[in-house]
C-alpha cells in the first residue's frame, strides 16, 4: 500500500498490545482499519486470523483486495468463507467470514483450534450474530483460551459497554478520514416526495459536480422509483446501478467495481453501502436520512417494517463514504437543526429483532442466552417467544434443553424454522422412500432466503415467474440443501414442484402462520391473530400456509403463501388439533347450549351440538358469561349490592372476626373471586336459564362465602336493620363501603341525644329524617348537632305544614312515638 492510511499510525501500539491483551480499536470512516489492520498482522506476525464482516459482498471484495496486495490469488494466504461458498487452503492464514459462520464454528470447536486472533470488523452495526459471537468468544477467551486475542473494530461506537465486557482490553483510537467532506443540508423532505426529490437532486449534482455519486435510500422500492426517474440519464454517459441485499451477489459486486467503460456511476443503495471497503470514484454522497427498521413483536411473532430517521453515527458513516479517496461533499435531506435531534446510536438488533436462532445456539452452547456476557440483553418477551417457537418446532424440550432434532438442525446453514421442517421431511422421505416432499422443502427454504420482489403472492406462481438468474440461484441452493440432507433428489431447474407439497412444507416451517380464510382477502392465523393478503385472491383458498409476511397494524400482511389442504393439517399437525366441550348462554332463547368444538391451535375447525348439559358444564357456562362482565353489570346485581357493600365496609374498617384459626381475612370481592367460590358454583350448577339465576337469593349466597366468624361480625356489627328510639326496627341502607343510611320519621327519633353508628362506633350512620308524609326533610350525620341547630327552622316550617303533629321545642327530652300526631 503506497499511501499511508490514518490507522497505520497506531499499528505498532496494536501489535504490542496483542502480545498480552485484547484491543478495542476506534477509527472513523476512511481510516483503513478493514484493510491496514489485517495486512499488518499478516506481515508482522505468524498468527492465524479470523476476520468477521457483516456482509457477504464485502467478504469477497475484501478478500480479493487483500490477496492482490500480497500478489496472490484468493485462497492462498487470504481466503474467505460465506454461506454455500468458500475459498481457502492449508496455506490460508487470514480467513474472512460472515458472523453467522463464526457462531457455527464456535459451536463445533469451542477452543477455536488453530486460530490466534479474531477481528470483529464494523462492530458498530451490532447485528445479532456479531453480539452473540463476541459473547461466545469472550467466554472462550476467559475459560479455555487465554492466549486467544480479540480485536473489536468500529468506526462509530460507544466503547464504554465494550470496556465493561473486556475490562483489560487496550483502547486505541485512530485519527479521522483522510479527506474533508463538506456537509450540505438541503432541508427536510416529506416521505411521499422522497424519490422525486432525490431524482431531481441527483440530476442537479451531476451537472454541478464531478465524480461518482453514492445515494442512500431506505428501501428497494425507493431505489426502483429513483431508477425509473433517471431512466433516460444513461445517454449522458452515466451508469445508474442499484445496490441492495436482495440482488444476486454478482450484481452487488458490479456496483462496487470501477466502471470499465469510464462512465460516471450513480449507485442507488440501501444501508448495505454504509461500511467497509472504498467504492472507487465516490466523492459525492446524497443521504435520504432514512432507513428501513425491522421491529419484532414477540406477542404476535411478527416483524414490522417501518421507515425511520437514521442515527448520528449512521449519518457519519454515510458521510465518510465521500472522503475516502479525495475531498467530497455529502448532501443531507434534513436540516442542521434536525441533525442535532437524531439519536446518537441505533438500537442493537438484539433488542429489536427475532432472537429465536440465538436462543437455540445458546441452548446448544449450554448457557442460557440471558446468562451470556452480552453487551445488551434481550427482553423477557423476546426470550419467551423464541423459546415457545423452538419448543413448538421440537428443537427444545419443555425444560428449554436442546433436543437431538435441535442439535441436528444446527448442522444445517438455515434458519431454525426451516431446519426443523427439512429434518422432518427427511425423516418422512426415509420412511416412504419418496423424495418429492423433501424436494419441495428444499425449494421453499431456498426461495425464503432469496426473498424475491414479485407481483405474485402465490408461491407456485412466484416459482414459475422467477427471472432466470434468481431461478438458477434458488435451484442451486435447493440442490445444496438436498445434498446436505443426504438426499439424492434432483431439483428440477425449472422448479416444478407439486403445489400441495409446497403448502405442507411451508406449514411445517411456520405452523403458527397457517391461516384459515374469513373471506377472499382476510384470514385468521393459527396463532390467533388476523392476516390479510396484499391483494384479494382470484379464487377462494380456504387454507393458506404463509411463507413471508410483515406486521400491518395488529395483523399480518401476507406477501408469500401457498394453499394447504385441511386433511394435511389433520395428518401432520395432529398434536396441535384438540377438542373441547363448550357451554354457552343463548340470550335469545334464554337457554344454555353446549357443543363440541374442534380446534387447530386457535382456529375453529368444526362444531357439533351436544344434547345434554351436566352440572359442570352449566357452571362453566355461567362462569364464562358472567366473567366477561363486571359484578355491577350482572343482571341480578341489585339482589347482592347492599350485602356486597356491607362486606366491603367490614374490610375497610378491618373489623375483627376471631375464630378457632385466628383472625379471618376479609376477601376483596371481585368477579373472578366470587365465581371461584363453591357456594356460588352450587347455585350456577342448578340454573339452566337467566330467569332461574335471577331468582337465587344472592344476598344470602354472598354471606355464605364468608367464614362463620365473619358472618357473625357482619350480622352483629353491620346489621341489616336498627332499633330506633320509638322501639321499632328500621332497615339500614348500605349505599357504598363508606355510607350507610337510616330513613325514619322524625317523631321516631325524639329522645336520641347521640350520633347513630354501626361497626362498634367506627361508621357513622347518615340519618334521613322524614316528614309525617314520609318525605325527606333533613339528612344529617350528626343528630345531636341537628337538634341543637337547624331543627328550630325545620320545626317552624313543619308546624305550619302539619299543625296537628307533635313538634316539641326540645326533641332530645321528648318521647319518641310511632304516631306522628299529638296525643289527645
Amino acid at each position: 500500500m503506497s499511501k499511508l492510511l490514518p490507522v497505520e499510525s497506531i499499528i505498532p501500539d496494536l501489535l504490542t498490545a496483542l502480545d498480552t491483551t485484547d484491543v478495542l480499536l476506534s477509527a472513523p470512516p476512511g481510516a483503513g482499519k478493514s484493510t491496514a489492520v489485517p495486512m499488518a498482522l499478516l506481515r508482522s506476525t505468524s498468527a492465524r486470523i479470523l476476520l468477521l464482516q457483516p456482509r457477504r459482498v464485502v467478504v469477497k471484495q475484501l478478500a480479493g483486495y487483500l490477496a492482490r496486495q500480497l500478489g496472490e490469488e484468493v485462497g492462498e494466504t487470504v481466503g474467505y468463507r460465506i454461506r454455500g461458498e468458500q475459498k481457502t487452503s492449508a496455506a490460508t492464514r487470514l480467513e474472512i467470514i460472515t458472523e453467522g459462520i463464526l457462531t457455527r464454528r464456535l459451536q463445533q470447536d469451542p477452543e477455536l483450534a488453530g486460530v490466534d486472533i479474531v477481528l470483529f470488523d464494523e462492530f458498530h452495526e451490532r447485528s445479532l450474530h456479531s453480539d452473540f459471537s463476541l459473547a461466545l468468544a469472550t467466554e472462550v477467551r476467559q475459560t479455555l483460551r487465554d492466549d486467544l486475542r480479540l480485536v473489536v473494530m468500529s468506526a462509530t461506537l460507544d466503547v464504554t459497554p465494550l470496556r465493561n465486557l473486556l475490562p483489560e482490553a487496550r483502547v486505541l483510537s485512530s485519527q479521522g478520514r483522510r479527506f474533508d467532506v463538506e456537509e450540505v443540508y438541503v432541508g427536510e423532505c416529506h416521505l411521499s416526495q422522497l424519490s422525486p426529490r432525490i431524482g431531481a437532486l441527483i440530476t442537479d449534482v451531476l451537472t454541478k459536480e464531478c465524480g461518482d455519486i453514492l445515494v442512500f435510500l431506505p428501501t428497494v422500492k425507493h431505489i426502483n422509483q429513483v431508477l425509473g426517474a433517471l431512466s433516460g440519464i444513461e445517454s449522458k454517459e452515466v451508469a445508474v446501478l442499484p445496490l441492495h441485499g436482495a440482488l444476486p451477489l454478482q450484481q452487488q459486486q458490479l456496483a462496487l467495481r470501477p466502471h470499465v467503460e469510464g462512465l460516471r456511476k450513480v449507485i442507488l443503495a440501501t444501508n448495505i453501502a454504509e461500511t467497509s471497503l472504498t467504492i472507487e470514484g465516490i466523492r459525492l454522497v446524497i443521504d435520504s436520512g432514512r432507513e428501513q427498521v425491522a421491529q419484532f413483536h414477540p406477542t404476535t411473532g411478527m416483524t414490522e417494517l417501518s421507515l425511520k430517521m437514521i442515527s448520528q453515527a449512521s449519518a457519519e458513516q454515510r458521510k465518510g463514504r465521500a472522503g475516502r479517496v479525495q475531498e467530497g461533499t455529502c448532501y443531507r435531506l434534513w436540516s442542521k437543526e434536525a441533525h442535532s435531534r437524531l439519536a446518537e446510536f441505533a438500537l442493537p438488533a438484539i433488542r429489536t429483532e427475532d432472537i429465536t436462532s440465538l436462543v437455540l445456539h445458546s441452548a446448544d452452547w449450554g448457557t442460557s442466552l440471558d446468562a451470556l456476557p452480552l453487551l445488551d440483553k434481550p427482553s423477557d418477551a423476546q426470550l419467551n417467544a423464541a423459546t415457545q417457537t423452538l419448543q413448538e418446532l421440537r428443537l427444545l424440550d419443555t425444560n428449554g434443553r436442546i433436543t437431538p432434532l435441535g442439535k441436528d438442525s444446527l448442522k444445517l446453514p438455515v434458519d431454525a424454522k426451516f431446519a426443523s421442517m427439512l429434518l422432518q421431511l427427511k425423516e418422512e422421505a426415509e420412511l416412504t422412500d419418496d423424495q418429492t416432499l423433501l424436494t419441495a422443502g428444499c425449494v421453499v427454504t431456498a426461495l425464503a432466503e432469496e426473498a424475491p420482489r414479485t407481483e405474485h403472492w402465490l408461491v407456485s406462481d412466484v416459482l414459475r415467474s422467477l427471472p432466470p438468474p434468481i431461478r438458477q440461484s434458488v435451484s442451486r441452493q435447493a440442490s445444496r440443501y438436498a445434498r446436505l440432507l443426504g438426499s439424492d433428489a434432483k431439483i428440477d431447474p425449472r422448479l416444478n414442484v407439486p403445489e400441495h407439497y409446497l403448502g405442507l412444507a411451508i406449514g411445517l416451517a411456520r405452523p403458527g402462520w397457517i391461516a384459515r380464510a374469513r373471506n377472499i382477502q382476510e384470514f385468521k392465523l393459527a396463532m390467533g391473530t388476523g392476516a390479510e393478503l396484499v391483494q384479494p385472491a382470484a379464487t377462494e383458498h380456504p387454507w393458506l400456509a404463509v411463507l413471508a409476511g410483515q406486521r400491518k397494524d395488529a395483523n399480518l400482511l401476507i406477501r408469500l403463501a401457498q394453499p394447504i389442504e385441511e386433511q394435511l393439517i389433520s395428518e401432520h399437525f395432529s398434536a396441535s388439533v384438540s377438542s373441547q366441550q363448550v357451554a354457552f348462554y343463548d340470550a335469545q332463547s334464554d337457554t344454555m347450549k353446549a357443543e363440541e368444538r374442534r380446534y387447530f391451535k386457535q382456529i375453529l375447525l368444526s362444531r357439533k351440538p351436544l344434547a345434554k348439559l351436566g352440572e359442570a358444564q352449566r357452571i362453566q357456562c355461567w362462569q364464562n358469561w358472567l366473567g366477561e362482565k363486571g359484578i355491577k353489570d350482572w343482571p341480578f346485581f341489585n339482589e347482592l349490592e347492599e350485602t356486597l357493600n356491607r362486606l366491603n365496609m367490614a374490610r375497610t374498617h378491618n373489623l375483627v372476626a376471631s375464630g378457632f384459626d385466628g383472625d379471618a381475612t376479609w376477601p376483596e370481592v371481585s368477579t373472578s373471586w366470587l365465581l371461584g367460590q363453591e357456594v356460588v358454583h352450587a347455585v350456577l350448577g342448578r340454573c339452566a336459564s337467566l330467569s332461574q339465576l335471577k331468582k337465587a337469593h344472592w344476598a344470602e349466597v354472598l354471606l355464605q362465602t364468608l367464614s362463620w366468624p365473619q358472618r357473625q361480625v357482619v350480622e352483629q356489627q353491620l346489621p341489616a336493620s336498627l332499633k330506633v328510639p320509638s322501639g321499632t326496627t328500621r332497615r339500614l341502607r348500605y349505599e357504598s363501603e363508606s355510607r350507610v343510611v337510616l330513613s325514619v320519621k322524625m317523631q321516631e327519633m325524639y329522645g336520641s341525644a347521640a350520633p347513630v353508628t354501626v361497626a362498634q362506633g367506627r361508621q357513622v350512620v347518615t340519618v334521613e329524617l322524614l316528614s309525617p308524609a314520609g318525605r325527606p326533610i333533613q339528612t344529617t350525620n350528626d343528630l345531636p348537632r341537628f337538634w341543637q341547630g337547624s331543627y328550630a327552622e325545620v320545626r317552624k316550617d313543619m308546624k305550619g305544614r302539619y299543625p296537628k303533629h307533635y313538634w316539641p321545642e326540645d326533641p332530645t327530652t321528648a318521647m319518641p312515638s310511632v304516631k306522628t300526631t299529638k296525643n289527645k
